[in-house]
This record gives C-alpha cells, structure tokens and sequence, in this order.
C-alpha cells in the first residue's frame, strides 16, 4: 500500500496533542505524523540560507577586478531572502588564509561588490567564500564557495629566491599529488547486509578533487574472483554485489598504471537495503530487501519511507516487509526539481537505510536574444527576455556579463545559479564540473549523476537529532544592519561588571555618538547601524561611579575552515623570476626600512615595559600578511611557546595554583585573559614582547607562567576604560566602467570583461536592454545572463553572437 502524504501541520498538531510526542513506545497511527511533525518543526524554527555568486568571468589577473552578484535565498523554495541584510564575502589565497573580507548590505536578497587584484597578489589557485551570519550556525560545507585560478607574471619582480624555490616544491609536490588516487566504496543505501544484493557505488579522485578513471576487480577472502567493475565517468561508477556471511572482501583497484588493494565495508548481519532506479521518465523505482530475525509482531515488520527534498516532505508511506522484500513506484511530480532525499525509518522512527536521487522537470528560466541591433559605428542594442519553462515571459532579478568571444580559457557556464542552488549547494564535498550533469547532449550524464547521488554525502540536519528534538544551539542571530556588542568586566578575574556606561563613538567624519548600559552579565549592545567601508571606533566605559578600572572585551571572530579547495594548480613565476630587478627593489626597500626604523626606534622606548630585555621579541616588519591575530603570529615563531586554539603554554617556567596562562601585557597595562589581545589589529602591532624565566620576576606570581606583552604602534590601544579598532562597514561596489577599447591591444581584449550589468530587473513582459559597446574588428561575443523569479526559479543562459 502507498499511501501519498497530504496532511496539513494542523492536523498533526491535533492529532500529537492526543499522544505523546516521543514516547518510548511507539503509536503506530501517528508515525508518519510524529516524522512530519518533526521536520516541519525543525524547517520552520531553523530555516536555512543558500547564497550564489555570479562572476564576471571564470578565471583573472593582476590587474582585474573580480566583479560578482550576490543572491541570497531560502533554502526551502529558493526565493529571494528577505531576512538578512548582511552578506560577508571573503577572497581566500592559495595558502588558505583570508585576504579580505567585504561586508555587502543585501536589498531584498541581492546585492553586488568586487575585489581588486593588486600585482602583489601571489598568483596560484584563490577562493572566494560568501555567507550570512546566520548560516554560521551550520555546517561551513554549505558557504557558498568558488574557486578560481589568477595569474600574476609580473609578481617576478616580487618573489624571493626561497619563494621561487618553494613554488618549484609546490609544483612537484602538487604533481605527484594528482597521480594519488583517494578511493572509496559506499554501498547505495549506506550498508552492505550479508546475503542480500547491494548496489556498490564507488568513487575514486585525485588530491585536486578531480575524477581519475579506474578499473577493479573484487575478490573473496580465497582470492576467487567475485566481480569485475569500471569507472563511468568522473571516477564514479557502481556494481551489484552479493556477499556471503563468512567472507572478507577486498578489491584490487588499477589506475595510471599503478595498482591498490582496498577492503570493501564489512556486511552487517541482518538489516535493510535499498534499490533505487532513477532513469524512467516518470517513477522512482525502489525496491527494499530485509533481512531480520523473524518475529510475530507485524508492527516490527513494517518501514515507513519518507521521501523529502530541502526539508519539504512531499512522499510517505508504510512498507510491509514481512515477506523480505517490497517494490514501490514514486510519481517523480510529487517533488521539486533538486534533490530528493528518501529514507527508511523502522517502526522505531530510526534511519535504517537512505538515498538520494535527483528530480529534473527541467523548469528553469531562460532567456531570449534577438540578434545585436547596430546603433551606432561601434555600438549595439542587446534585447534579452526572460522566459519561463513554458516560454512565457516572467519578471526576475538579472546579472549580465558580455566576454569576447575568445575570451574563457574555461566555459564560465560551467557554474552557474541552476546547477548551484538545485545540485551543490545540498551536497557535502566539492563536485567537479557540475554543468556535465545538466548536458543533453552527453548520452551517460544522467547515469552519471545518479553516480553522483549515490557517493556524495547529503547532511543539512541529521534525522535522529531532528526526531529526537535535539537541536544545535543558535550562536548566531539573523543580522539586521551592523551590531556592536562586547563585555564589561573587572580587571581581574573577568568578572562581570553591569550598570556601566558604554560609549560607542564613530570617527574618522561621522563623529557619531551612542550611548548603552552593561547588563548584569556586564553585556551590552549597539545595534542597527548603518556605515560605509571601514570606520574607526572607539568604545569608552566607566563604572558607576566614574572610575575606568575595567576591561571592555569584544568576542572574537572566529575563521572557519577552509572547504572545497579543489582546482588546478600551475604558477608562472617559477623561472620567470628577475633577480636584478628583486635585487635592486629589495635594496631600496632596504634602505626605506632602515629610516623608518630610525624613526621607530625614536619613539618606540616611549611605552616600554617595566622590565629591561624581553627574551624573544617580534616586530611588526617581521609579521607577514595574512595572519587574523596575535596569537596566529606566534604560532611557531618562538622556541618554548606552544599556541594551541586560544590557549598558549611558555615551557621552562614554574606553574602556580595549577593555571598555565601567561600574563598579558597590552601598551604596559597588564589585562585579564587572551581576548583583550585577540581584539588587537594585526597591522595595530608594533611589536610582541615574550617573557620567560628569570625575566618575568618583575611581575610576581602574576608572571609565574610567562609574559606577553603587545605594544601597539600607537601606543594607547589598552588606555583604561577604552578601547579602539576599525569596524567593517558595508563595502561600496565599484562601478563598471566600459573599456576604452582603443587603448587595449587586441590580445588583452580577449581577457577583459567588456561589460558587467550585475543589478537589472526585467520588466513583467520580461525585457531588459543593454548598450553594448564594442572593441574595431571583433568577430564575437559571449553574453552569460543568470538571474532569478520572484517564486524562486533560478535561469542562466549562454548566448553567443557572430557580429561579421
């Protein structure tokens, strides 16, 4: 029996309040109910962000400007975002560390900002990272992230001989790297069960994410041959299997000429596998083969399958497996086009087995183009409409970039919003070459893509903890313009201190001024603020009664890790370096540094501490880009320091009252706790001062476990009661100029972007038009439109023009 989930929340609401919610045992009539409820609950209290970006073209160099469109949706039914009005969007460099971070104000769900590629910018393989605040609740596999390659052939008059040497180890490495192979079989399902048939699907990439083919051959533990297989596409592929209890299995995998032996999963020994067929127009085929100990109670013969896509559930029904095995047949117009999750629940509402398979209705916008109107010498007339599945005209919110023709050294609609928001964005890991899934003309992609389902992981939530109605705790709310807030305590001991006044005071030309007080937990919070680009601020407090014997902590931003760094990997400026020139440049820069620590050094005794020698000193000129904070710095710079997280150990000195803190020392006043010089810019220090030993008698017991002393280059950063740094505003998007094509050889034409429209609204009947100016005795052009309805229906389009 198949019965088609049509219950309304309401319904379940009712019917729950009859029984309880999760009992011991369990109510047979409400199972399906109580699953719904479930994932209703968590949908709605929990929703979840997508976020794509959309580049002007798919790879740069020095020079350029990486130019994107933000679009920011829910993650339910893909409809323009609402909610946050902020969007944090980072450029990561080929050594993983963030470069730079933009702060963009999102209207209604989209916005628009840029990077500029400056020439010091070692060239190598960049990330560019986006997402909310809110989305930092969850899983950092789910940031949007894209990856992209810049060049830098002028950076030769930049690297060292060590650099140049290292980037020669890089690409050795990195090219022995692409011939390892990582190999993996996951059975479809998630488990193999001893006599029962399995599907097998298996995947196989090198260390830059990329599919390498293979070929194999399972053998028992007799080392009798069992099953010869191949790779389809991608290095993915798949074979059935049966294993016989009492048998180990393994397989001896061959590619590029080499050879491995990896161990298939063990079998289990009574369980539930599933058999999904995905390639009929119409139906999801599932066919679910049991093996159980046999018992009377019916309740303990029957599954429930729940079939959901974006925590939606759109398929449920109760499955007698009391004679082993059950087929069913799924109407795939039940679903939304993406993916859709199915899972068995036992009558105890747990996962025993789960699959996921792809739905397309091919219910995408796309986009008409008449051919370019000549309106002028050297201009034309783009006419584009945005259409529907069904090809009437439909109003959405449009990017537009027009390359040359010659121009992608890669197809820039490899990557686009239809493949993001449907495909990759709910799965975990990198997926290479996504448009190849979405190609009609390619016979295997879709056999490809059902590969792709079975050995990708999908886990927005987890079904136990969603069931069990054990949630994650929220730490980060939904931004609603720029918040400010911190933490007053004693100077010891970091106990809070409420009832204090709080000043926030904007500088640089604002001179704005706002005013809050400390809670009893000595919190306290400035909100909907609203500033441009990067401001400085200061925050001032005083006790009660008027005295600035305090400490103001503001929390740390921590960076998440970096995900999915997957590309090619090549540098120019290996062999190309010019030692005259880096000879002649790092002179003169010499020479500069030397003045400028003249100067320094003038000023530098003014703050000293009351000590005479530190034991290890780093200044400012020592610290590379790239580092987020002064305990980064240290990492590994100074003998006898151990940096762990946010905790740091100085060995050869004695512990007291069983604390290995050292003491801080921000500007010559010593401050409770590493918050107060995490708070402290990078590009702030002057220098970093270390302790250790007899040094540290000076300070007592206080300095029993070590000393590290900040010294800020203005020399005021720890003033007591007040406390200074620079706040990000919102970023002010560059705008796009058209070339001067005159002043552009012809060869560089063919790598700039000849125009860039990111923020264009088609009208209801679906129009929007671009002037287009054009470069003398230009064959071609590529126009690239990706966009987005109202109701959530995402479009891109390629559309290439012969102007001969």
């Amino acid at each position: 029996m198949i019965r088609n989930k049509q219950t309304r929340i309401g319904f379940i609401i009712t019917a729950l309040l009859l029984c309880s919610f999760f009992p011991g045992k369990i109510d047979i009539d409400n199972r399906i109910e109580k699953i719904d409820y479930a994932l209703a609950y968590y949908t709605d209290t929990y929703p979840q962000q997508k976020v794509y970006l959309h580049l002007d073209k798919p790879s740069y160099s020095y020079g350029d400007i990486i130019f994107f469109k933000a679009y920011l949706v829910s993650a339910l039914n893909h409809t323009p975002d609402k909610l946050s009005t902020n969007l944090y969007v980072e450029l990561i460099n080929p050594e993983k560390a963030i470069i730079e971070t933009k702060r963009l104000w999102v209207k209604d769900g989209f916005a628009n900002g840029d990077f500029m590629i400056r020439d010091t910018m070692p060239e190598g393989l960049y990330q560019i990272r986006a997402y909310t605040n809110w989305m930092r609740n969850f899983a950092p596999e789910f940031y949007f992230t894209r990856n992209i390659q810049i060049t830098n052939p002028v950076y030769k008059t930049h690297i060292s001989p060590s650099d140049s040497k290292r980037n020669r180890r890089i690409l050795r490495r990195n090219k022995n790297k692409l011939k390892e192979i990582d190999f993996q079989f996951l059975p479809e399902g998630g488990n193999l069960v001893y006599g029962l048939t399995s599907t097998v699907g298996f995947k196989a990439i090198n260390n830059a994410g990329k599919g390498t083919d293979v070929k194999g051959t399972v053998y028992n533990s007799e080392k009798n041959k069992i099953i010869e297989f191949s790779s389809l596409a991608k290095g993915m592929g798949r074979f059935s299997f049966k294993p016989e209890k009492g048998e180990k299995y393994y397989a001896v995998i061959e590619s590029n000429d080499k050879s491995f032996k990896v161990d298939l999963p063990k079998p289990m020994e009574t369980g539930i596998v599933i058999g999904v067929n995905n390639l009929s127009d119409g139906f999801i085929h599932i066919r679910l083969l049991s093996k159980k100990f046999k018992t009377d109670d019916r309740f303990a013969n029957e599954v429930i399958l729940i079939g959901q896509t974006r925590g939606h559930i759109y398929f449920s029904t109760i499955v007698d497996l009391s004679e082993d095995s059950a087929e069913i047949d799924i109407d795939k117009y039940l679903f939304p086009t993406g993916i859709a999750q199915l899972t068995v629940f036992s009558s105890r509402l747990i996962p025993v087995a789960e699959r996921l398979v792809f739905i397309n209705h091919h219910d995408f916008m796309s986009f008409k183009c008449k051919k370019p109107e000549k309106i002028s010498k050297d201009s034309v007339l783009l006419r584009i409409t945005s259409v529907n599945q069904d090809g009437y005209p439909v109003p959405a919110d449009l990017s537009v970039s027009v390359l040359n023709y010659d121009n992608p050294e890669k197809d820039p609609f490899s990557y686009s919003i239809v493949q993001y928001l449907n495909l990759i964005s709910d799965l975990k890991g990198y997926v290479e070459d996504p448009s190849f899934y979405f190609s009609d003309t390619i016979p295997l992609a879709e056999r490809a893509l059902d590969n792709l389902m079975i050995t990708q992981g999908w886990r927005r939530f987890d079904w136990n903890e969603v069931i069990a109605g054990r949630y994650q705790e929220m730490k980060y709310n939904v931004e609603k313009k720029i918040t400010i807030e911190g933490k007053i305590t004693r100077e010891f001991f970091d106990l809070p201190l409420p009832d204090c006044e709080v000043r926030l005071s904007i500088l640089n030309s604002y001179n704005d001024v706002f005013y809050a007080r400390s809670a009893k937990d000595g919190s306290f919070k400035f909100d909907n603020l609203v500033y441009n680009d990067t401001v400085d601020v200061r925050i001032e407090a005083n006790r009660p009664t008027g005295r600035k014997n305090l400490v103001i902590v503001l929390p740390e931003t921590k960076q998440e890790p970096v995900s999915n760094f997957y590309g090619d990997f090549f540098l120019t400026t290996v062999s190309a370096r010019n030692n005259k020139v880096y000879r002649t440049k790092m002179h003169q820069e010499t020479l500069k540094r030397m003045k400028e620590e003249e100067i320094r050094e003038a000023n530098r005794n003014k703050i000293t501490g009351i000590y005479s020698k530190a034991d290890n000193v780093i200044r400012s000129e020592d610290i590379p880009e790239g580092y987020n904070n002064v305990l980064q710095v240290l990492q590994g710079r100074v003998p006898g320091v151990d940096v762990q997280g946010q905790r740091v150990i100085i060995r050869g000195v004695k512990t007291f009252y069983g604390s290995t803190d050292p003491l801080y020392i921000i500007d010559g006043i010593p401050v409770d706790g590493v918050q107060s010089i995490l708070n402290i810019p990078v590009q702030d220090v002057d220098r970093i001062e270390i302790l250790k030993g007899p040094s540290t008698a000076i300070y007592g017991s206080r300095g029993a476990n070590g000393v590290i002393a900040v010294y800020t280059k203005r020399g005021e950063f720890m003033v007591k009661g007040r406390i200074d740094f620079q706040m990000l505003g919102y970023a002010t998007p560059r705008k796009f100029y058209v070339p001067e094509f005159d002043h552009i050889e012809d060869s560089k034409i063919r790598q700039i972007t000849l125009n860039w429209v990111p923020d264009i609204k088609s009208e209801k009947n679906g129009q929007i038009s671009i002037k287009q100016k054009l470069p003398e005795n230009i064959g071609k052009i590529t126009v690239i439109i990706e966009g987005l309805t109202e109701d959530g229906k995402p479009g891109v389009s390629k559309i290439e023009f012969d102007l001969d």
